[in-house]
């Protein structure tokens, strides 16, 4: 008996044959590229959500995805546009960060409150980060994996 991995490689190979043999610009093809990108932008969105990753709501708001045609064919895309630190959420990163010079407000000194506080200037140093992935991108491929393979299933009939 195959098992419920076996038939989805099947699946695919199905579907990577009969979409050699489809029309690369077909409608069809391009609403089925939509629903996809939709179900993956929803997904990773709720992924942010669940991890908490949320501070200012632009991690959040830099997730969609676009279809767009290069030559005779739709490709899609989707992911997490012009935000730097997400590679760094979803893959982590451990190294050495160089800090920028910098003004602070100082409020204490040796363990006292200053009156009044101090405007002082940091200069540009290195510092050691580490950081633990919290991916929200692959998590999310995977779990809609065969969710979009059976969009592709029905889309081309196999």
């Amino acid at each position: 008996m195959a098992g419920v991995t076996d038939i989805e490689d099947l699946l695919r190979e199905r579907i990577s044959r009969r979409i050699n043999q489809f029309a690369p610009n077909s409608p069809e093809l391009k609403k089925a590229m939509f629903r996809i990108g939709f179900l993956l932008e929803s997904e990773i969105k709720l992924n942010v959500r669940r991890q908490r990753l949320i501070d200012t709501g632009r991690l959040l708001n830099s997730i969609r995805f676009n279809v767009k045609r290069k030559g005779n064919r739709h490709t899609l895309n989707v992911g997490s546009f012009g935000v730097p630190y997400a590679q760094v959420h979803e893959f982590g990163f451990k190294g050495v960060q160089q800090i920028r010079e910098h003004r602070r407000l100082q409020k204490t000194a040796f363990g006292r409150k200053m009156d009044p506080p101090r405007n002082v200037r940091v200069r540009e140093h290195p510092r050691k980060v580490s950081i633990i992935a919290r991916p929200f991108m692959g998590p999310a491929i995977k779990k809609k994996g065969p969710r979009v393979t059976q969009i592709l299933a029905e889309l081309f009939e196999v």
